[in-house]
C-alpha cells in the first residue's frame, strides 16, 4: 500500500523566486572598482558565504567583512537593498501552492540568510502562507546535510514517504531520495506538475 502524501517541502532559490548573484557582483562592481570575479570569489566563497547561511557569520559582521574585502563604505541598509534585490517571483509555482494550502501541510527547506529570508518575507507576500520554516542560518546545518533533513522529517512529524520535496539542485534531490523522500528535481511548474501524477496528485 502506498503512503499517503501529507506534507510538500519546497526550496526557495529557483523554485518559488529566481534569483542571479550576478546582480550583486555588477552592483558592487561599479562600487568598488574591483573585477567582478574577484568579487565573487571574494563574496560567495564556500567557506565565507556558507558561514553566513549557517548562521555562523553574523549579519551585521558578514556586512563589515564584505565592505572591508571590496574597500568600500555604505550603509548597512544599503548594503542589505544590494545584496537582497535580486529575486524575480516565480509567478506560476504560485497558483500551484495556494491549490494546496489546507489540503496538504506546506513547507519551505531552505539554505538562505537571514538578509535575504527577511527581505523576502517583506517583499513577496507568497512566502508567508507555508506552514513552516526550516532555514539554513536558524538551524545551523546546510542541505544537502542528512541532518536537515531530519529536522524536517521530525518537526512535521512525518515518515519520508509522506512527503513530497522539490529543489533545483540535483545533489540535494539525491541526497532526499536516499533518506526515503520523494524528490523531484525542479525545472519548471508544469514539469512539477506533471510528476505529480506518480503520486496521485492531479492539479
Amino acid at each position: 500500500m502506498k503512503n499517503k502524501i501529507t506534507t510538500f517541502i519546497f526550496d526557495i532559490g529557483n523554485v518559488l523566486l529566481f534569483f542571479d548573484h550576478q546582480i550583486i557582483v555588477k552592483r558592487f562592481e561599479k562600487l568598488s572598482g574591483m573585477p567582478a570575479k574577484k568579487i565573487y570569489c571574494s563574496m560567495f566563497d564556500p567557506g565565507f558565504i556558507n558561514g553566513f547561511e549557517t548562521g555562523r557569520i553574523s549579519e551585521k559582521n558578514f556586512y563589515k567583512t564584505v565592505c572591508a574585502k571590496l574597500g568600500i563604505k555604505i550603509s548597512f541598509s544599503q548594503f542589505r537593498e544590494i545584496f537582497s534585490n535580486i529575486f524575480t517571483p516565480n509567478a506560476s509555482i504560485y497558483k500551484l501552492i495556494k491549490s494546496l494550502k489546507g489540503k496538504y501541510r506546506i513547507c519551505i527547506l531552505s539554505n538562505t540568510d537571514r538578509t535575504h529570508f527577511e527581505y523576502i518575507q517583506k517583499r513577496y507576500p507568497v512566502i508567508n502562507i507555508f506552514d513552516s520554516y526550516y532555514l539554513s542560518y536558524k538551524l545551523n546545518a546546510m542541505k544537502p546535510e542528512t541532518r536537515i533533513f531530519r529536522t524536517v522529517l521530525e518537526g512535521e512529524k512525518v515518515k519520508p514517504k509522506e512527503c513530497v520535496y522539490t529543489d533545483d539542485i540535483k545533489h540535494n534531490i539525491i541526497k532526499a531520495n536516499k533518506l526515503g523522500i520523494n524528490a523531484i528535481q525542479f525545472k519548471s511548474t508544469s514539469q512539477f506538475k506533471k510528476s505529480l501524477k506518480k503520486y496521485g496528485i492531479n492539479l
